[in-house]
């Protein structure tokens, strides 16, 4: 079985939010390698150490720099979706609404199979890739999972994957780790992708919950993601009612 896709994927939203979304990009091997280098050029370029949407958004961090300078906070978000744009090949995201989770795990013993929000959103993203690369010529192929490794629930979709026999899904983080100084993980630049992904996702969501908006309400930034092709999806309560009342192995109270 040949493994030539790797999809990246974040989380965003939790408990403060009442919802929780999960996120990423899914491309071949090669082209992130090549999105890896010219990701780096960019940070380079706008001397930047790393990426994180939540801080740019609130000039935070190394972008308190740009709190006077939007023009360059948009410059630099329209290279970044650019770079996005080249290489990713499809976007999946999935938003989980947790008082329809709770009202459902009344009924049926779904947190006890499921484990959290964030575990389903998370398969629920891995089920529609896999499917997409089904349908678009790569049978027999196998995808990577990576996600970032900052939410505390990696266990619950470490084993909801287990269980539903996709894989073992691998937690890195999208910055590099030192310790007393020295670099003992290299970070992953994709999940950088995936963390811009699940921050407008969580945007989104925020601002229009019955997602209404024309598309050319939202902001750029959403608008300059979108011309990458994805499947982006929040699931109702009749949705979650469908997997338990169908799945072999969630029962009824």
């Amino acid at each position: 079985m040949l493994t030539d896709l790797t999809g990246y994927f974040d989380d965003a939203g939790g408990a403060d939010h009442d919802f929780t979304v999960v996120s990423g990009w899914v491309s071949t091997v090669a082209k992130w390698e090549r999105f890896d280098v010219d990701w780096k050029l960019l940070l380079a370029h706008y001397d930047l150490s790393h990426f994180s949407m939540k801080e740019c958004a609130q000039f935070k961090g190394i972008f308190e720099k740009w709190k006077d300078c939007h023009g360059t906070r948009n410059n630099f978000l329209r290279d970044a979706t650019d770079i996005i744009h080249s290489y990713a090949l499809y976007g999946f995201g999935s938003v989980i609404l947790h008082k329809e989770f709770d009202a459902v795990n009344r009924k049926y013993r779904f947190r006890e199979y499921v484990g959290s929000p964030y575990a389903l959103a998370g398969r629920i993203c891995v089920k529609h890739a896999n499917q997409w690369g089904l349908k678009n010529g790569r049978e027999g192929w196998k995808i990577a999972y990576v996600f970032d490794k900052g939410t505390p629930k990696a266990g619950t979709l470490q084993k909801l994957m287990e269980r539903e026999g996709l894989g073992d899904p691998i937690f890195r983080s999208p910055h590099d780790e030192y310790h007393e100084g020295k670099l003992v993980q290299k970070g992953l630049t994709p999940l950088q992708a995936a963390d811009f992904l699940s921050y407008e996702l969580r945007k989104i969501r925020k601002d229009d919950p019955e997602e209404l908006w024309p598309i050319h309400k939202y902001r750029k930034s959403v608008r300059a993601l979108v011309r990458t092709p994805s499947f982006w999806g929040k699931c109702a309560q009749s949705d979650l009612e469908y997997l338990c009342k169908n799945h072999p192995k969630i029962g009824t109270r």
